[in-house]
């Protein structure tokens, strides 16, 4: 059998049916063209749960696992996502992987010359990146004992790190008709609602934390006007219910996304350099 077979997203389903039962399949395509849905169906049809992780999202240990100690030595304890005893299909996104006898493997990727990921940042890196920046608020309290280590490390992840992630996607954005950048934010770093008592930010002591949002409003519009050819924004989220303040916040996720949705779809002309709430653009 040819080691590589051209089709059309119609017939795709027949392939994985005769080929994929026996041995792995990888699957080229051109972005948007529905591989994840025609590979879901297919999974579905065969009964099968179809587990798919994105790949991009992840670093190795996530799939191989980290190591363990048992019977005196040391072997890789993958997660239960993919440690199953039950057959299941698999669908990976530029990956291989082995799994249990009667599972179905499915790779997929986009062609090299369609230039659908930002390089040469690892994937798995600005996962991370993204992840920790939304996250990371140092020490709170007093800040009479703060050391300088710990003060550095939050604007090396609240403003450095979108430094680092707006630098490697601009040529990415350089290419687009309507090029959006939107940073995260917080009115934690704006005078006037750190300074107003009927606003939450002026009950909250978190130095660094404040002080790198503060930062990175500045930094945004810099940005904005280095790069006028881009919509550079920062959104502030409002106080949100979320992992980092105890689920204490009167707002749900969904509320706590609409300044970042309303930016992001806010279309050409609309305006850069801006700090923007649900409740409308503030003035800091």
């Amino acid at each position: 059998m040819r080691s590589a077979v051209t089709v059309t997203p119609a017939r795709l389903p027949e392939l994985l049916l005769h080929v994929s039962v026996v041995r792995p399949v990888f699957v080229w395509g051109a972005p948007g063209i529905g591989r994840s849905s025609l590979v879901r169906d297919f999974a579905s049809s065969l009964g099968l749960e179809c587990v798919s992780p994105v790949g991009t999202q992840l670093a190795a240990e996530d799939l191989i696992g980290v190591p363990e100690l048992r019977d005196g030595r040391s072997r890789f304890a993958p997660p239960e996502t993919i440690a199953r005893d039950e057959p299941y299909c698999l669908f990976l996104d530029e990956l291989n992987a082995s799994s249990p006898e009667g599972s179905i493997v499915i790779g997929a990727g986009n062609r090299s010359t369609d230039g659908a990921l930002a390089r040469p940042m690892a994937s798995a890196l600005v996962n991370r990146l993204v992840r920790r920046s939304g996250c990371w608020s140092g020490p709170f309290g007093d800040p009479s004992g703060l050391a300088g280590a710990e003060v550095l490390a939050v604007p090396d992840v609240n403003v450095a790190g979108p430094v680092r992630v707006t630098t490697a996607f601009l040529p990415l954005l350089g290419r687009s008709a309507d090029p959006v950048v939107i940073n995260v934010s917080s009115a934690m770093g704006d005078l006037v609602a750190t300074h107003d008592p009927a606003r939450p930010e002026s009950g909250a002591l978190a130095p660094a934390y404040a002080a790198s949002k503060a930062a990175l409003t500045m930094l945004t519009t810099q940005y904005a006007r280095a790069l006028p050819g881009i919509r550079i924004n920062a959104a502030d989220p409002g106080y949100t219910a979320t992992d980092l303040n105890g689920h204490t916040g009167p707002q749900t996720v969904t509320e706590g996304t609409d300044a970042v949705v309303a930016l992001a779809t806010a279309g050409p002309g609309r305006g850069s350099g801006r700090l923007v709430s649900r409740h409308g653009e503030i003035t800091w």
